[in-house]
């Protein structure tokens, strides 16, 4: 619960809160908000689509060549952490720390050096393909106060479809 993670996503969302909270000010409707995205940002539009946490904060969205559900956009939990220790141990933190002092060595860390070591985080298979070394992961309770996800994208799905999304 030190570093949570998914904290775009969180942007996100408490973007859409605050247009929910002010889009009549600016002449807009709050019940006919569209959210579009493209590649990375279609993933973003998806992921709001199946997280509880976005319920009632959109009317419609649209995704241009990327979704959630593409292998590149989310990652387990496990997975996640596996790269970032990883990216942690060549960054000289020592991973075997309290969450609070790897979070501290991390945030400590030379931007070059983070840039240029995250590569080597993915499976050689993942770079041939493109994927991304950090993503949204599939957040629970355990790690996250209020978590983005906090299921399995199939059962996320299923309740996206119960709510007519």
């Amino acid at each position: 619960k030190v570093a949570p993670g998914n904290l775009g996503l969180t942007d996100t969302l408490l973007a859409l809160q605050w247009i929910q909270e002010e889009i009549s000010l600016f002449g807009g409707d709050p019940t006919k908000v569209t959210l579009f995205g493209q590649s990375a940002g279609g993933a973003v539009v998806t992921s709001h689509y199946l997280s509880p946490l976005s319920v009632g904060l959109f009317a419609r969205a649209i995704a241009q060549s990327g979704s959630v559900l593409s292998d590149w956009a989310v990652i387990s939990l496990a997975e996640g952490t596996r790269r970032s220790k990883l990216l942690a141990q060549n960054l000289g933190c020592n991973i075997t720390a309290d969450d609070t002092t790897l979070l501290t060595c991390l945030q400590a860390a030379d931007m070059k050096n983070v840039v240029g070591n995250q590569s080597i985080t993915l499976y050689p298979e993942d770079a041939i393909a493109g994927a991304l070394p950090f993503v949204p992961v599939l957040d629970t309770h355990l790690t996250a106060a209020l978590p983005f996800f906090n299921d399995t994208l199939d059962a996320l799905k299923i309740s996206a479809m119960a709510r007519g999304k």
